[in-house]
């Protein structure tokens, strides 16, 4: 009986054991397998135990459950469903958990539990998500004066797709760190963490800025950048020169325009095709207004009236030049207006197609709108330039690009001149000679490659 009862205490003995795992975390990066270390000491075998891992946060739902020397699928979390399983050795002790694919959502406490017939014991294993963010993207813009008016450069710096929340470190070319007061995070709906800082600098203060983002020393990512020195000098440098060249060109501008006023002055013979409203005093200056009834579906006409845009951008055309017409007809006298084609004011690119002219009657669907019989005008379109509409598409070269063209339309002597308005004395582009007798109407096309409008300015 002696016997017994002490080889019964040494079973009992033999029964106790208790779980090692690792004192610190156990980190992984997103979409790789890991393995949750627990191991029994002494290092019985754990084949008949029964070994039970779940996430603390929900211990009802099992991760994994090996009873009865199989994995068993009862009360099992369906989100480790054939991504989890023993890595073996459980004749040794070791019931380490491996879990693949690894997500931002498996972060989180893990409990291993292992129970035999006289005793349990259970532990945590905490597991975390490392992920190494992306580049470090790091830029300058000018900040202006500082102090003690020393220029300034702010440097900003960003990265994003961190696990856990990274650290970030300015340092100079001497490797000294910087100061970091402007520094923020974010985290995304994935729990990923996002990062950005800026640093106000002189071009003087270092040869370059370093930015470090990392998760420790040996995970990290950096950018450098070379603050802006010199830039000043060279923006004085460029302003100097653009001044000079303004007084070149204002200059050569004067001269020009004495010497128009002089043949002004002089009556000379171009004067009624150079400046046809100083000297013409028959011709009407006219305010027209466009006739939304004939324009083409694909156009857009203002409310007032007043300009036409292309509205169906992208979209394919059977016409390149669709085209709106004027309510002011004109069949006698001499009548001049003027078509805004680009506003300058504005920071919309200049146009890459237009046409502006006249036809004798609105078009409709069964007319051509471009017949020689009907429409006079002028077109431009980006990589074939300014040119009118003939039989042979006369080129006409420009300058640069026009804001505002003049028409001026002579019935009686049938003639359709055109004007570059900007000049201080319009200059004569392009004249249709020996035009048809009869009706005219002011015809406009924004053209299909741009959106931009193009108006009809008043007539004072």
């Amino acid at each position: 009986m002696l016997l017994i009862c002490i080889a019964s205490v040494l079973v009992c003995s033999a029964a106790e054991f208790s779980l090692v795992v690792p004192e610190s975390s156990v980190s992984a990066q997103l979409g790789s397998s890991v393995v949750l270390p627990c191991s029994l000491s002494p290092p019985l075998n754990s084949k008949t135990f029964e070994v039970q891992w779940y996430k603390n946060e929900d211990s009802k739902k099992t991760v994994m459950l090996h009873k009865a020397e199989n994995v068993q699928e009862i009360r099992r979390d369906a989100r480790y469903k054939d991504r989890v399983s023993l890595i073996g050795e459980l004749e040794k002790g070791n019931i380490s958990l491996e879990l693949n694919n690894f997500t931002a959502a498996d972060e989180g406490e893990y409990v291993c539990h292992a129970q035999s017939i006289s005793w349990y014991e259970k532990a945590s294993v905490n597991l975390v998500v490392k992920a190494l963010g992306s580049p470090v993207v790091v830029s300058s813009a000018d900040a202006g004066i500082l102090t003690s008016h020393v220029l300034g450069v702010n440097v900003t710096c960003t990265s994003g797709g961190w696990s856990p929340k990274p650290t970030l470190t300015w340092r100079d070319s001497a490797g000294r760190e910087l100061p970091n007061t402007h520094t923020h995070y974010r985290t995304d709906s994935e729990g990923l963490v996002s990062v950005s800082s800026w640093l106000l600098v002189s071009p003087s203060q270092s040869d370059w800025i370093s930015c470090t983002v990392g998760l420790n020393h040996q995970e990290v990512r950096e950018s450098r950048i070379v603050p802006l020195r010199g830039f000043w000098k060279a923006f004085i440098l460029t302003l100097v020169v653009s001044l000079i060249i303004i007084i070149i060109i204002f200059t050569i501008l004067l001269i020009l325009f004495k010497k128009a006023k002089a043949a002004v002055n002089s009556h000379e013979s171009l004067q009624s095709e150079s400046v046809p409203l100083n000297t013409t005093e028959n011709t009407k200056r006219v305010s027209l207004t466009l006739d939304p009834s004939t324009a083409a579906k694909c156009l857009k006409v203002s409310r007032d009236g007043k300009s036409v845009s292309y509205k169906t951008l992208n979209s394919k055309s059977d016409c390149k030049f669709p085209d709106v017409v004027s309510k002011e007809k004109f069949g006698s006298g001499q009548h001049y207006w003027e078509v805004m084609i680009w506003d300058k004011t504005s920071r919309a690119q200049p146009k890459s197609s237009w046409c502006v002219g006249v036809t004798q009657k609105p078009h409709s669907e069964t007319q051509k709108p471009h017949s020689e019989k009907v429409l006079r005008a002028l077109c431009y379109e980006e990589g074939s330039g300014l040119y009118a509409n003939t039989h042979d598409f006369s080129k006409i070269s420009t300058e640069c690009n026009m804001y505002t063209l003049g028409l001026h339309l002579d019935c009686e002597r049938r003639k359709l001149t055109f004007y570059n308005a900007d000049k201080p004395f319009k200059h004569d582009l392009y004249t249709f000679n020996t035009i048809p007798q009869g009706t005219y109407y002011a015809f406009l096309s924004p053209g299909v490659k741009d959106d931009h409008p193009i108006r009809i300015l008043n007539q004072d």
